[in-house]
């Protein structure tokens, strides 16, 4: 992967984030929730939930409902100040958001969870190693 100064953070969402059109929709956003690089369908998550959402960072445990674009999805797995996976309820979708060291990125999903895990997880990773 490129060094974080050759690429800006639309390339990491469309050659990264939606490289095997595994993810719906996906975007990097700061910790305060402002975009800094989304696809176009990318649903908008008011300032209210990325508060609700970093806070979600902090909490040990699963079940609880989480709002995400403005619809209410569970949260499945959360593992502390780094990762919540969400499901929305009937289906086989969700949300998945890793937590940076500076950034949020957030990738939608309608099937295949642990791949879309993992291509979110590998970016955050990168940007982890690379003091973001």
């Amino acid at each position: 992967m490129a060094t974080p100064s050759t690429l800006t953070y639309s390339d990491y969402v469309d050659q990264h984030l939606m490289k095997e059109n595994v993810l719906s929709e996906a975007a990097i956003a700061g910790h305060r929730g402002e975009i800094w690089a989304q696809t176009s369908g990318f649903p908008r998550f008011p300032d209210a939930e990325i508060r609700n959402i970093m806070q979600e960072f902090d909490k040990p445990g699963t079940h609880r409902v989480l709002s995400c674009g403005g619809t209410d999805h569970v949260v499945v797995q959360s593992i502390p100040r780094i990762l919540i996976r969400t499901q929305l309820p009937g289906t086989d979708g969700g949300v998945i958001i890793m937590k940076t060291i500076q950034l949020l990125l957030i990738g939608t999903y309608n099937s295949n969870p642990t791949r879309s895990s993992t291509i979110v997880e590998d970016l955050g990773n990168f940007f982890v190693c690379n003091g973001l």
